[in-house]
């Protein structure tokens, strides 16, 4: 994990000094990204997208207008409009918080006798 974080870094510092490679290198990243962010919003029509891990902090902060105008230009107008693009502001590990607020609401409901998380009620289909 230490060399992802130290080639984000120096990619970023680089690009911000104007260096063509660098730069060409993170207009790839951000236009690949924009393209699974666009798959995400067509297909799963989400009202947020929240960019967190060591490298979705960096790169949000450093080109996140550039993330989301290349998000736009790859996905359908009326679902990116409703998606809010944003960095976390949660450390790093915000996303394993997250996980274990689900299994600790899980487990005190089930303990309870009532699941009323709605992510864990049966489908009604």
């Amino acid at each position: 994990m230490g060399d992802e974080i130290g080639s984000i870094h120096t990619l970023i510092h680089m690009a911000s000094r104007d260096d063509m490679v660098a730069k060409q290198v993170l207009d790839g990243t951000i236009r690949y990204l924009a393209a699974g962010l666009a798959n995400l919003i067509n297909l799963c029509n989400p009202r947020r997208i929240i960019l967190s891990g060591y490298v979705g902090l960096e790169l949000g902060q450093f080109a996140l207008a550039e993330i989301r105008k290349a998000t736009s230009q790859y996905a359908l107008k009326l679902p990116c409009e409703a998606a809010e693009i944003s960095v976390s502001q949660l450390e790093p590990d915000g996303a394993s918080i997250g996980m274990a607020k689900l299994v600790l609401e899980d487990f005190f409901d089930t303990v309870g006798g009532q699941k009323t998380h709605p992510s864990l009620q049966p489908s009604r289909l």
